[in-house]
């Protein structure tokens, strides 16, 4: 299959480009700065990185144009974060940045999806979204509500909130727990509420990365949000 990677640079995003690679897929990548992406990238003839923002409906369509080096695009995965002053949960909007930025790139990409005729669209969301919220730890919920992880969330309830708008995309909204550092893991479905998930679980980027491919690759997870853990 064919992958267009929006956030190919970020920590997911950097580990869903390997693990599509690994698993013989062919993957664009749509990059702020080209340049700087080769270094953080892995060296293939099966990648194209492209410069454009996910914001922009023209370098979205730009993205989804067929390459004669490869099959049309089959499904879109979206792995951003908000752009903060530090890698820490809690930390401020970096000045200046959008502070929508997935709803703005899901709004551009729904009418490039369209018109490329792709339908299929993976984003990375979060538990303490949508239903999942009733599944999250109570001290956890008052943190999500009244400290700079609402910023974060708020984003992803409005992505939400798009992605299940009638004639929207084939959409799996994968709502990742804590993540940290490991190798790729077993990974646990707790349902779209995240039953039984527990006070404080996390799960390894390299899993929620393979986790993402494989959802794109199949219909299992197609109209879900499923909380996914170690």
């Amino acid at each position: 299959m064919h992958f267009l990677v929006i956030g190919a640079t970020g920590q997911v995003g950097r580990r869903i480009v390997t693990a599509a690679l690994a698993g013989s897929h062919t993957v664009t990548a749509l990059v702020r700065d080209a340049a700087a992406a080769t270094a953080l990238l892995p060296s293939s003839p099966a990648l194209a990185v492209l410069q454009g923002s996910p914001r922009s409906e023209a370098d979205l369509a730009a993205a989804l144009t067929p390459r004669a080096d490869a099959p049309p695009v089959d499904a879109v995965l979206v792995a951003l974060r908000l752009a903060t002053t530090s890698a820490s949960p809690l930390a401020g909007l970096v000045p200046g940045a959008p502070p929508r930025l997935g709803a703005e790139t899901v709004r551009a990409l729904a009418p490039a999806m369209r018109a490329a005729g792709v339908r299929r669209l993976v984003v990375l969301s979060s538990q303490g979204v949508g239903a999942s919220l009733a599944g999250v730890w109570a001290p956890m919920r008052a943190l999500f509500r009244h400290s700079n992880m609402r910023l974060q969330l708020a984003d992803h309830e409005e992505v939400d909130g798009l992605l299940r708008t009638p004639g929207g995309p084939e959409f799996v909204l994968v709502r990742s727990v804590m993540m940290a550092e490991g190798p790729a893991r077993k990974v646990v479905d707790h349902g779209d509420e995240g039953t039984g998930a527990g006070w404080m679980p996390s799960i390894t980027r390299d899993s929620v990365a393979e986790f993402m491919v494989r959802a794109a690759s199949g219909s299992e997870f197609v109209g879900r949000s499923p909380v996914i853990s170690n």
